[in-house]
């Protein structure tokens, strides 16, 4: 069977697409078009192949995946985008750090969520610019929105809109941003239609805005009407804007990865989450298994770690070093450093995949 990381991700993925259209009577499709969403079951004879296929497909499948993980559950590896994976950042990426990852995120026990800020679009755009693998699900618009991937179709969950939907209860985007007119319009200025969500309402602010005096105002304003909201704000230095969301309280990082694994039924024992920056926060100390790539600032590292030991979970966080495979821990390589942290199964899979060059003396 071919190592070829994309042919093995694409092979699994097609699979999982099947299975997901499977009939009301056990039938396996012949086609699945993504665009469409039109399934086929071959008329009313059906495909006699398909179904064989089908299980020879899993077989296969699971046979790999028994040479490295044996029958460990589900992995879910959860990670931010903008210098975590993505190498955006003043910090140096290891050469094959992508490579590296791409081949970790084929295998067949591993799914795979990016947790960004980005809007759908930004998010589709980082994947085809710096060649990352395809993910099961996508968490973005600052925790607002969650997508399945199925067959290179995006899917909104529409539990996850009716589950943070309930903080902010009879109010909504327009009515919420109604109550903030009042304010200076010189402090804030909407952003795009393309930048708002069902449940995020996106500013503009000065770049030196008194950012607590500001915040003291919003809130007195919510408290008013009974609002709860998190507010996160944030300075874009390339723009020299401001950036204010205004977001229901469980629309975080935190809270999202864990509707995931409730509504996927996966172990929180086996789920990861990377990350880089102090937006990351929540996540990197909810008490799972947690990774901050080498090329995350020394104030987050701290922090991190601080408020963890405080918990008594200093364990759940690995900070990548550059000690595995001849790559320096930022980025990409930190993840997959970490990944092999926590599940050391993983070291075998990696080596199927990965020439001596690569390997160095950590073979």
């Amino acid at each position: 069977m071919t190592d070829d990381d994309e042919m093995v991700g694409t092979f699994r993925r097609t699979l999982e697409t099947l299975a997901d259209n499977q009939g009301p009577h056990g039938e396996i499709p012949s086609n699945v078009d993504p665009e469409s969403g039109r399934v086929s079951y071959g008329g009313m004879t059906g495909r006699v192949g398909a179904d064989l296929w089908f299980i020879i497909g899993w077989g296969i499948v699971h046979w790999k995946a028994k040479g490295y993980f044996g029958f460990m559950k589900t992995i879910l590896l959860c990670s931010d985008l903008d210098r975590t994976l993505i190498p955006n950042g003043d910090a140096p990426e290891s050469p094959k750090a992508r490579h590296a990852f791409r081949h970790l995120a084929a295998h067949p026990k591993i799914r795979l969520a990016y947790v960004s800020g980005r809007d759908k679009k930004l998010v589709q755009d980082a994947i085809k610019a710096f060649d990352l693998p395809e993910p099961d699900f996508v968490i973005g618009d600052v925790g607002t929105s969650l997508y399945h991937i199925v067959g290179g179709r995006w899917l909104p969950s529409e539990a996850w809109q009716d589950e943070i939907g309930r903080d902010w209860k009879i109010h909504d985007r327009d009515s919420i941003a109604d109550l903030l007119a009042a304010l200076d319009g010189n402090l804030l200025k909407p952003q795009p239609e393309e930048k708002q969500g069902r449940y995020k309402i996106s500013f503009f602010t000065p770049p030196d805005v008194h950012w607590q005096p500001l915040k003291a105002k919003i809130t007195d304003i919510f408290d008013e009407q009974g609002i709860w909201a998190n507010l996160i704000w944030s300075r874009d230095d390339e723009t020299n804007q401001g950036l204010l969301d205004i977001l229901p309280p469980r629309a975080n990082k935190q809270q999202s990865i864990r509707f995931l694994l409730d509504s996927e039924n996966i172990d929180p024992s086996h789920t990861v989450f990377a990350g880089d920056s102090g937006n990351d926060m929540d996540a990197l100390t909810s008490g799972l298994n947690a990774i901050l790539v080498k090329n995350a600032d020394d104030d987050v590292i701290e922090t991190a770690k601080d408020q963890l030991f405080r918990k008594g979970k200093a364990d759940m966080l690995y900070v990548a070093t550059g000690m595995w495979g001849e790559m320096n821990g930022n980025y990409a390589a930190g993840v997959v450093e970490g990944m092999i942290h926590f599940f050391p199964e993983t070291v075998q899979w990696m080596r199927s995949g990965m020439n001596r060059q690569f390997l160095g003396d950590h073979q």
